[in-house]
């Protein structure tokens, strides 16, 4: 799920990994940094340390992060934001390919 979510963000921002990991705190930069926080931890189930060590920042960062996007998707301000449209756009992503992997059989060789 990691790599999935991972290659999503990659691909709705144009930037590659290693942007995201960059000290960069441009716009662009910081705001998919922040959805991609999100999104592993409400969909990957990974600790907010281990986010850190992946993204290349301090826990306390991704936790803001986080809570960040959690307060932003409540205000009504910011849902028509180009972050905000990404996050859904990848979130129904994420539930279409749960639903894939849920429904693909293993290949049996009897």
């Amino acid at each position: 799920m990691r790599d999935f979510i991972l290659s999503r963000v990659v691909y709705h921002t144009g930037l590659s990994y290693l942007d995201l990991r960059s000290k960069c705190r441009l716009k662009d930069f910081s705001e998919a940094r922040q959805v991609l926080v999100y999104l592993l931890y409400e969909n990957a189930d990974m600790t907010i340390v281990c986010i850190g060590k992946m993204t290349n920042r301090h826990h306390s960062t991704i936790s803001y992060a986080k809570k960040s996007i959690s307060n932003y998707r409540t205000i009504p301000y910011y849902d028509d934001s180009k972050q905000m449209r990404m996050l859904r756009t990848i979130e129904k992503e994420i539930k279409s390919f749960k639903n894939r992997s849920r429904n693909e059989r293993p290949y049996n060789r009897t």
